[in-house]
């Protein structure tokens, strides 16, 4: 298993200098990406966060059970807000995560974070 003490300083420090942060799961999403993302929300609101959750496709009825399900948005006029941190959840492209268009629209720069733990994620977006 390899020491990725590095990425995870980075991530960790982005996530706490970041104000307001973005959580994206992949498209046609499952209990992997809705689970992951919903609980990184919970997280950023303990902290006390400005935080959204997006998806482009709805959350499906079998897993709207999940707490915070009720915040994924499917509204892409979320992109014309500036975020400070990205994270993409489950995915590891952003066409497969449903926002490889949508990301560019984002007024502002913003540190992207890819949160996949498929062996065929090449580590970038």
């Amino acid at each position: 298993m390899e020491n990725h003490q590095t990425e995870i300083r980075a991530i960790k420090q982005a996530i706490e200098s970041g104000h307001k942060i973005l959580t994206i799961s992949h498209q046609k999403p499952d209990g992997d990406t809705l689970g992951s993302s919903l609980a990184m929300v919970g997280y950023l609101q303990s902290l006390g966060k400005d935080c959204r959750a997006f998806c482009v496709d709805p959350v499906p009825d079998n897993l709207s059970y999940l707490p915070g399900s009720h915040l994924v948005s499917q509204a892409q006029e979320i992109f014309k807000q500036p975020f400070d941190v990205v994270l993409v959840f489950d995915s590891g492209s952003l066409p497969y995560a449903g926002v490889d268009k949508l990301l560019p629209l984002l007024p502002k720069s913003y540190t992207l974070i890819n949160l996949d733990h498929h062996a065929s994620n090449p580590l970038h977006l």
